[in-house]
């Protein structure tokens, strides 16, 4: 063992006792996977604070979305999916967002690269490590893989009645209807990339 050298470097900063969940909302807890919840054995659901802890972190996580919307604005996505929800209205908005964000973002991707790669760094890729022309896709896939962990990644267009032969007249709507939102994308659409991007995504 005398040639053993190493170095070991590993912060660790512990909540515990009574209120700790309560001041997990004032903890800065860097990288995707931050937060290691311990137990003895099964209070943690027993009691119910594991349903708790995630409950609060699902709410975080609404919350900062809901505040990126309202201090910036969306984009073109959600116009293609509200002219989805609005002639199948049994189709939820966020479902119907996770059927196009593949195909959205692909597309995107590929046109504004840079801005993908710093969305792909956001969802903790190492993009470094990759080659530079799969550097802006790196996200898509992450995010793919987000979807199919939490059970959605497999939606369907069709599963809800929607009809490839409808996809011109639901692009039309989504332009004509919140248009607004296609003006603040980073690059601008024409009518037939916004049918090619919902053609390639239906199912």
């Amino acid at each position: 063992m005398e040639n053993l050298v190493f170095n070991y470097f590993m912060p660790t900063k512990i909540l515990f006792g009574p209120g700790s969940l309560d001041r997990l909302k004032d903890e800065n807890l860097p990288g995707k996977k931050a937060l290691i919840v311990i137990s003895a054995g099964t209070s943690m659901k027993k009691y119910g604070y594991l349903d708790r802890l995630t409950a609060i972190y699902v709410a975080l996580a609404n919350t900062l979305a809901g505040f990126v919307e309202s201090t910036s604005s969306c984009t073109s996505e959600h116009s293609m999916e509200h002219a989805l929800s609005a002639f199948y209205p049994d189709l939820p908005h966020g479902a119907g967002l996770i059927m196009l964000s593949e195909a959205y973002h692909t597309f995107f991707a590929s046109k504004v690269p840079q801005k993908y790669v710093q969305l792909a760094k956001a969802m903790g890729v190492d993009v470094d490590s990759l080659p530079e022309d799969e550097r802006p896709f790196a996200f898509v896939k992450a995010m793919k893989k987000l979807q199919e962990e939490c059970g959605v990644g497999n939606l369907k267009m069709s599963d809800y009645g929607i009809e490839e032969d409808e996809i011109e007249k639901l692009a039309d709507n989504a332009i004509k209807t919140m248009g607004g939102l296609f003006e603040v994308d980073p690059y601008k659409l024409s009518f037939e990339e916004t049918v090619q991007i919902m053609k390639n995504a239906y199912k």
